[in-house]
C-alpha cells in the first residue's frame, strides 16, 4: 500500500474514533445552590463585592453523594455551560454601574442588573473555579458612587451543563421529577397526551387528566370557574376569533392557565404586562432555543412579545428528560433535545375534538375553542416539521408538527417573537 493510502486510512480511523467518542458522550445538568446575599456596588467611594459560595456536594438521581471533584473525574467530563441566576431585591442607580462574576483572571461580560431576576452566562469564570478553587466574586466593574444592588439571600444558583461518557450516572435535572406544579400543569392536558403518559412513567406521578379532552382556550379566561360551559366573551376582550356576539366553551388563556397552576401550588402570580412592558422579566440568555436547556430550569416562565399580542409559556424540559431516546423518539428524533414548553394557546386539534363534545352536550350556537393547553417543541421556525394543516376556522398561519408516539407535537416557532423575557418560580 502506498504511503498516501496508509495516511488516508489512518485519518479515517482517527475520525471514526472521534465520532464514536462524541456519540458516546451524554449531556447532563446539575444545580448548585450558593451561599450569598447582601450589597455589591460602589458604596462610600469603594468597590464592594460579594463572594458566591456554591455547595460542593450534591446527589445523583439514585441518591448517591458527589463532589465537584468527583464530577470532574468522570470519563470525558467537559463543562459546556455555566449559568448564574439570582434575584436583585434592589437596584440603586441601575445603568451606571455594571457587574460581572470574577474568578481569578477570568471575568464575565459586564452586565447591568435590573430589579428582579437575573440570568448570566458565567462559563469561563466557573471553569476557572472548577480548576483552581479560587473564590467566585460578584463585582462592580466601572465607576460610580452610592450605586449598588442587593442580592436576595437564598436566591443564588449555579446551573452546570456538562458532557461525560455514556456510563455516567443520571442527575436530577437529567430526568423529569415529580413536582406539585408539574402535576398541575400536565394534568390540564388531554388524557391521551404522550408527555403526560411519559411523566407518569418516568417521574412516578399519579396525576391524571383533569379534563379528558384537555383545558380549552378562551380569550381572557382567568379562572377555572365555569370550565366547559357556554360563555360570551367580555366585549372589551375580543379577538378575530372570539367575538362578543358569539358563545364559546369557557376555558383559560395563557396567563390564566399558568396563574391557576401557580396559585394551586402556592407559587404566586405572574403578569405578562409586568414581565414584558415593565421590565420585571429577566433577559433571556439566548434566542437560539437549542441553548435553552443549558440555562433554563423546568418551571421557568418565558414571556414573548409578538407585537400585536403577548404570550407566556412554561419550560418543562426536553423529550429526553421525559424518557425518550434515540431508539424511541421515532419521527420526532430531530427534536429530541429541543425545549418543550407547556402553554394554553392555539391548537387546531382542540377545535376538532370539542366540536364533537359540543354536539354531544347539545349546546346550541356554541363555538369550539381555537386552542387549549398544549405541549409544544420550540424551534427557530417551523419549516422543517413534516406535517402541517391549515387552521380549521379558516384563517391564520398553517400549523406544523412532528408525530410523537402517534400524536402531534406542535411546533412553537420563534420567528414571529420580537423579544423574550423569563422569570423563575424557584
Amino acid at each position: 500500500m502506498r504511503k498516501t493510502g496508509r495516511i488516508l486510512l489512518l485519518l479515517v480511523f482517527l475520525a471514526a474514533l472521534l465520532w464514536a467518542g462524541s456519540a458516546a458522550a451524554e449531556k447532563h445538568s446539575i444545580l448548585l445552590r450558593c451561599a450569598c446575599g447582601g450589597q455589591a456596588g460602589r458604596i462610600g467611594g469603594k468597590a464592594v463585592s460579594l463572594t458566591i459560595e456554591p455547595r460542593t456536594s450534591f446527589r445523583d438521581a439514585e441518591g448517591e453523594t458527589w463532589t465537584t471533584g468527583q464530577l470532574q473525574g468522570l470519563p470525558g467530563f467537559r463543562l459546556e455551560r455555566a449559568a448564574l441566576r439570582f434575584t436583585a431585591a434592589e437596584a440603586v442607580g441601575r445603568g451606571s454601574v455594571e457587574y460581572s462574576l470574577a474568578c481569578g483572571n477570568k471575568v464575565t461580560q459586564p452586565c447591568t442588573v435590573p430589579d428582579g431576576h437575573v440570568l448570566w452566562d458565567v462559563t469561563d469564570a466557573v471553569q476557572n473555579w472548577l480548576e483552581t478553587g479560587d473564590s467566585l466574586k460578584l463585582i462592580p466593574v466601572n465607576r460610580g458612587n452610592g450605586e449598588y444592588i442587593r442580592v436576595e439571600e437564598g436566591s443564588v444558583y449555579l446551573q452546570l451543563t456538562f458532557t461525560a461518557d455514556g456510563d455516567a450516572p443520571l442527575f436530577p435535572l437529567d430526568r423529569a421529577e415529580q413536582q406539585a406544579w408539574l402535576d398541575e400543569a400536565l394534568g390540564m392536558l388531554e388524557e391521551e397526551n404522550p408527555v403526560l403518559r411519559q411523566y407518569r412513567e418516568v417521574a412516578g406521578s399519579l396525576v391524571s387528566a383533569e379534563y379528558p379532552l384537555g383545558v380549552p382556550y378562551f380569550f381572557s379566561g382567568e379562572t377555572g370557574n365555569g370550565m366547559l360551559k357556554p360563555r360570551v366573551p367580555n366585549p372589551n376582550s375580543t379577538t378575530r376569533y372570539f367575538r362578543a356576539e358569539r358563545t364559546y366553551l369557557y376555558g383559560l388563556d395563557c396567563a390564566g392557565y399558568l396563574n391557576l397552576v401557580l396559585s394551586r401550588t402556592n407559587l404566586g402570580h405572574v403578569s405578562i404586562a409586568k414581565m414584558i412592558r415593565d421590565g420585571q422579566g429577566g433577559k433571556l440568555l439566548a434566542a437560539d432555543p437549542s441553548e435553552w436547556p443549558e440555562f433554563l430550569l423546568p418551571g421557568d416562565l418565558v414571556g414573548m412579545d409578538h407585537g400585536r399580542y403577548n404570550h407566556i409559556v412554561m419550560y418543562i424540559g426536553t423529550m429526553r428528560t421525559f424518557g425518550w431516546t434515540e431508539e424511541t423518539a421515532g419521527e420526532a428524533l430531530p427534536v429530541l433535545d429541543m425545549p418543550l414548553v407547556i402553554h394554553c394557546g392555539s391548537n387546531p386539534f382542540y377545535y376538532e375534538r370539542y366540536q364533537e363534545y359540543i354536539r354531544e352536550c347539545g349546546y346550541r350556537n356554541t363555538y369550539p375553542p381555537d386552542g387549549g393547553v398544549t405541549v409544544s417543541v420550540v424551534l427557530p421556525d417551523a419549516k422543517n416539521a413534516p406535517y402541517s394543516m391549515s387552521p380549521p376556522w379558516g384563517w391564520g398561519d398553517d400549523f406544523r408538527w412532528y408525530l410523537l408516539d402517534g400524536s402531534p407535537l406542535l411546533v412553537f416557532p420563534l420567528d414571529t417573537a420580537d423579544s423574550l423575557v423569563w422569570t423563575g418560580i424557584r
